[in-house]
């Protein structure tokens, strides 16, 4: 029998809601792999290579992503929507912005996308 490995497994499970309207959050405690997992399930979702895909990466732990309101974080991922097909959102740590769960939310139900957030339990 073939041993997966923990990030293997986590992987999985996460593929196993991939295209639902469920949100998929990655929690856990600080500098444990959640945002290697992130860019992981990215990478596989990508390598897939299917036409019109989107794919949106913020990490609000870099200053360098210039969010720092919910109507920003709103306003970036709608900019970056592909307009051929569905859009795969991944936010790291979007506890970093207050309200950050009606941008999600609003995204959710206003756009055709795909939404993995990281939260550390810090």
């Amino acid at each position: 029998m073939q041993r997966i490995g923990n990030r293997d497994r986590y992987l999985e499970e996460a593929m196993l809601f991939r295209d639902t309207d469920f949100i998929k959050v990655i929690t856990g405690v600080r500098r444990c792999g959640k945002s290697s997992l992130l860019d992981l399930i990215r990478m596989t979702i990508e390598s897939e290579r299917v036409a019109g895909r989107g794919f949106v990466s913020v990490n609000l732990e870099s200053k360098g992503a210039g969010i720092k309101t919910e109507d920003q974080l709103y306003g970036h991922v709608r900019g970056c929507l592909s307009d051929k097909g569905r859009t795969y959102v991944f936010i790291d740590e979007p506890q970093r912005i207050d309200g950050w769960q009606d941008a999600v939310n609003a995204m959710r139900v206003d756009f055709d996308c795909d939404i993995y957030l990281t939260g550390s339990n810090a």
